[in-house]
This record gives C-alpha cells, sequence and structure tokens, in this order.
C-alpha cells in the first residue's frame, strides 16, 4: 500500500526495485513478495490489472499475456460502455448509490480515527477515556466494523481528538 500511496503523492516512484516498466503498456509495482501489474489511462489514473508472488528474478511469460490480455480486455469494456467504469454505471442505482455511501462514509470517519490517533499518538484506551465511550466502541469505529455511530459518540471522540463537527450546506439537497 505504501508503494501505491507514495505514487498517488508524487506521481513517481524512482527505485526501480520498487516499480518499473515491463512491456510498452504495462508496468508493475514491486513490493516484496509480489508484483502488480498496471497501466496508464488518461486523467493520471492507474489500473492495476493482475498480480503474483514472485517466485524468481523475472516475470513469468504467462504472467506478463495474462495482464496484458486483462490490459486489451478493460480497454475494450471502456469502449463498449462510452467510457464508464463499472462503478460509474452502479453509481446510477439508487439503492446501490445509497448503500456505497453509508460504506464510504463509516470508512472516512475509520481513516480519520486512526490517522488522528496515530499522529497524536493516543492509544485506544486513552481515547475512549477521554471521550467517556468505551474502548470497544472506540476499536470498532477504527477498524471500521461499527458503521452506525451515534452523533454524541462521534461528537465526543473529535472533540477528545481537538476536532469540531461543523454542518456545511450542499449545493442541491437530496431528493
Amino acid at each position: 500500500m505504501a508503494l501505491f500511496k507514495r505514487m498517488a503523492d508524487v506521481g513517481k516512484i524512482y527505485d526501480r526495485t520498487k516499480f518499473n516498466q515491463e512491456t510498452k503498456k504495462l508496468y508493475v509495482f514491486k513490493p516484496q513478495p509480489h508484483r502488480f501489474f498496471c497501466f496508464f489511462v488518461k486523467g493520471k489514473r492507474i489500473i492495476i490489472v493482475s498480480a503474483y508472488q514472485k517466485q524468481g528474478d523475472k516475470a513469468p511469460p504467462q504472467e506478463i499475456s495474462r495482464a496484458e490480455n486483462l490490459r486489451l480486455e478493460w480497454r475494450k469494456s471502456m469502449r463498449k460502455n462510452k467510457g464508464e467504469s463499472t462503478l460509474d454505471r452502479e453509481m446510477k442505482n439508487p439503492a446501490f448509490r445509497a448503500a456505497f455511501e453509508k460504506e464510504f462514509a463509516a470508512l472516512e470517519v475509520s481513516e480519520f480515527l486512526a490517522k488522528q490517533m496515530a499522529e497524536q499518538e493516543v492509544s485506544v484506551r486513552t481515547l475512549a477515556a477521554r471521550a467517556f465511550v468505551s474502548p470497544t466502541i472506540v476499536q470498532g469505529i477504527k477498524s471500521g466494523k461499527r458503521k452506525n455511530i451515534e452523533y454524541t459518540t462521534l461528537k465526543a471522540l473529535t472533540l477528545a481528538l481537538g476536532y469540531q463537527i461543523k454542518f456545511k450546506r450542499m449545493h442541491t439537497p437530496r431528493a
């Protein structure tokens, strides 16, 4: 994950032992012991098409062939669907969109909590004590397992980390 984050943050990985061009159109992320074949598309996006566990110095020809076939299949699918990704198509379904947004909101809270706890070097028990909530609740939110978080709990946790929740009006209310 650190390699992907580095690519997202910087746009390039200079260490060829971690990322390099495998063929004319395929690149490979190389965290040990795995290999992730990918390619670039417009909009500075990277599409990861396949992965395998390294077993030798060179990529097995069948893995390269598989990745190239998946790349071509992805391109064909994008042309067929007029550039729409699977996610774009699924988000048109109101039930899927609602479930996705709920899961994403829980992920955002989980990521925020984990990041702030790490940066501030605060343990689960310490944060729970500061916020007057159970350590089980804090751990559940941090791990992403607890999805339905009460507003009072969220407010107590954010205040205990030195943050405040603010409400902002959306441009257009949901129907």
